[in-house]
């Protein structure tokens, strides 16, 4: 059964089911997509699943991970937001159907997958258009923190901002 992560007006944030893979197979299969994602070349129906299967484990494993985005909770997969634990830090990603392209409803999607981690690590978020900081409450270390202005795609979205650990100035 699905369940609601966060949302924004009707854009919901939530868990993968099986009704996903063919939306998130259509979005890796996409050529204009995958251009900006890893290699840039295009994935199948089974990497969709396989994917989608290791999202779920590290959402009950640690409560994180790149989480599923539609339009309603009970409605068809529209895009991903969400973090992913990398070899330089923590990543945070998100990829949308090409008609939703442009659309304000990313943009929500974008929002409530970086409003959903920060409850649940316990950090605070200062987010800014072109910067994206993360500090944890008082006392707590380390700091994190990531630049996004660098690497956008060709409408204008972030493409990969990164969490890397840093120290307090």
């Amino acid at each position: 059964m699905r369940q609601n992560v966060n949302h924004l007006y009707n854009v919901y944030l939530r868990t993968w089911d099986q009704d996903d893979i063919e939306g998130y197979a259509e979005l890796l299969g996409d050529p204009q997509t995958m251009q900006y994602i890893s290699a840039g070349t295009t994935r199948n129906r089974d990497t969709a699943a396989a994917e989608i299967a290791r999202f779920q484990q590290e959402i009950a494993q640690q409560g994180w991970s790149r989480w599923a985005v539609s339009l309603g909770l009970d409605s068809p997969f529209i895009g991903y937001a969400g973090f992913a634990e990398k070899e330089y830090g923590i990543n945070f990603g998100n990829r949308f159907l090409k008609k939703y392209w442009g659309s304000p409803l990313s943009l929500h999607g974008y929002s409530s997958g970086l409003g959903a981690w920060f409850p649940e690590t316990g950090l605070r978020s200062d987010l800014h258009p072109d910067q994206h900081q993360a500090s944890p409450r008082p006392g707590d270390e380390p700091r994190l923190s990531a630049f996004a202005g660098n690497q956008r795609d060709c409408h204008g979205n972030t493409l990969r901002p990164a969490f890397e650990s840093r120290p307090d100035p």
